[in-house]
């Protein structure tokens, strides 16, 4: 973990893969999925990176993290179906059927101070469900989970210029884990000790509860939204963005139409990044970044989509 931190408090990542077939206005296709979604504030990435890049600070500071972390991989079934309204008017609605694992599922907060000889005092707290535990390494549990996802989309095209597209995933969306083990616990630091020669340690204790419990774990929605003008000479220019757990990324578009599809560039109004996409027949791609080195990136968008109709 080499780089700085920079503005923001979310990370996340959303891939998925389907495979499926589409006849006439209804479509089924079988469904990979792999979510992370992180929620910190500076204090916690700036605790993490510095002990882990051997960093101290120049005086004593003290840090109040706060850390939210939801995570599963999943395989299941997507269902969808669409609707004309009209020549103006689309709609579409999607259901997906999950069968999850690798839950990740909790909290961690507290405060501690550090001084500039890299020891720490203070207390965290932990609440956190799970399959694999991360943090202690005790034994994986059996916790499986089962769940549901709705997504819902709208195309809308009040003139012949001028087109706007709204599509929401996981707009209701909950994963149902049953027996999920847990730990509930407070670390303290600040646990001194006296040797039989009369020297001082001091070591971490964690004091709490291990168990199992239920677990609704809800996936945060993610809207993604486009309007765009057409331009003379099969030229378009307009706006686009994702929202995401309190997280807006807006988009500038400027793409080309031809025969058989479209190309187009990409600039991220809020990372800098750049990219480009192209749809030819039926296969799709876009990739956007901020930075040729994928570790370095705030941001890093990737879509390739190939859709077969009969």
């Amino acid at each position: 973990m080499k780089y700085p931190y920079k503005d923001g408090d979310t990370a996340f990542t959303h891939n998925a893969l389907e495979f499926g077939y589409k006849f006439k206005q209804m479509e089924i296709a079988a469904l990979l999925r792999y979510d992370y979604n992180l929620k910190f504030n500076k204090d916690a990435f700036e605790l993490v990176y510095n002990n882990l890049n051997g960093i101290t600070p120049s005086t004593v500071k003290t840090y109040n993290p706060q850390l939210h972390a939801s995570h599963f991989s999943s395989t299941g079934i997507k269902l969808a179906t669409a609707h004309d309204w009209s020549n103006q008017l689309s709609s579409k609605v999607a259901l997906s059927l999950l069968n999850a694992s690798d839950l990740i599922n909790g909290d961690i907060w507290g405060s501690t101070t550090v001084d500039n000889a890299g020891s720490y005092t203070g207390t965290l707290y932990i609440d956190y469900s799970y399959d694999k535990d991360k943090l202690f390494k005790r034994p994986d549990s059996s916790a499986h989970g089962i769940g549901y996802a709705l997504d819902a989309s709208m195309q809308y095209t009040p003139t012949d210029k001028l087109h706007f597209l709204l599509d929401i995933r996981d707009l209701l969306a909950v994963i149902h884990w049953n027996d999920a083990t847990y730990t509930k616990a407070q670390a303290n630091t600040a646990t001194t000790t006296t040797g039989a020669d009369g020297s001082l340690s001091v070591k971490p204790t964690l004091t709490g509860v291990e168990g199992v419990r239920n677990v609704h774990q809800r996936l945060p929605a993610r809207v993604n939204f486009k309007a765009v003008y057409d331009l003379s000479d099969g030229y378009e220019a307009g706006i686009a963005g994702l929202y995401v757990s309190n997280t807006l990324l807006p988009e500038l578009l400027v793409a080309k139409h031809f025969n058989k599809g479209q190309y187009g560039l990409r600039y991220d109004v809020t990372s800098h990044g750049l990219g480009g996409y192209a749809q030819v027949s039926n296969f799709n791609i876009s990739l956007l970044s901020d930075s040729l080195n994928y570790k370095e990136a705030n941001r890093l968008s990737l879509t390739l989509r190939y859709l077969k109709s009969f």
